[in-house]
């Protein structure tokens, strides 16, 4: 998978195919982000009463989240292993078991602070999910697969050992689509990708994620490769 970023007006045509006549019948509201190395490069959304900021449970894609505060609690000898199978409910159990402390405030303290996305990721305790923009789970994936410039990636919040064995195992993941989630990580271009979407239907839904990933040339394994056969490799 290559995530080619390009340079040219994307925002605004993300914008307009969300506004389209037909699709604004069905309340479609979207936001899609991606990172180069840490810096943003693409910013977009659209719809009805859809803003850039806007947050949304993540649901079970939040198991990124909950996965990345295990590993250091295992790093800092306070978890002996993690089961790769838990759900996102079963790791944010694990998590406040391990720290001692209500999930939200380990995922603050140990994750969202270290990553520097306190300002689009936030906690909510009374409906106890993990709500991110597609900026906020773009820029997560980014800081935890090390995507900063520099000669050797490092992430914000384990060490490399930690980081390659929590992905052979399964436990985190450089791409995946849950619902109203799909997120993509190439760690050869150092970019991340991410699309939160709000659709009356399922093919609306997957119509903007495809133009999405159209609009930056990425070829997860997660969509139909058919679709994506022939894309270009860079708008310019």
């Amino acid at each position: 998978m290559h995530i080619p970023i390009a340079k040219s007006n994307s925002d605004s045509a993300m914008r307009d195919e969300i506004l389209r006549e037909n699709l604004l019948g069905r309340s479609v509201g979207a936001q899609t982000a991606a990172f180069r190395q840490d810096r943003r490069v693409l910013d977009a959304f659209g719809g009805p009463a859809m803003k850039k900021d806007a947050v949304f449970p993540l649901g079970e894609a939040a198991r990124q989240f909950y996965a990345a505060a295990a590993m250091r609690a295992v790093e800092q000898g306070k978890l002996d292993r993690v089961d790769p199978g838990a759900s996102a409910t079963e790791l944010s159990a694990v998590v406040a078991k391990a720290f001692a402390k209500p999930v939200g405030e380990a995922l603050l303290e140990e994750v969202l602070l270290p990553a520097g996305v306190t300002n689009c990721v936030f906690y909510s305790d009374a409906d106890g999910e993990i709500l991110a923009s597609a900026r906020g789970f773009a820029l997560f994936n980014s800081r935890l697969f090390g995507f900063k410039p520099g000669k050797k990636a490092v992430s914000a919040l384990v060490s490399p050992e930690t980081l390659e064995k929590g992905i052979a195992d399964g436990l985190v993941s450089v791409e995946g689509e849950v619902g109203d989630v799909a997120w993509a990580c190439d760690r050869g271009s150092r970019s991340s990708f991410a699309f939160v979407a709000k659709a009356g239907d399922a093919a609306s839904r997957r119509h903007l994620l495809e133009y999405a990933l159209q609009l930056c040339g990425a070829k997860p394994t997660f969509a139909p490769k058919s679709e994506f056969e022939g894309l270009p490799t860079s708008r310019r």
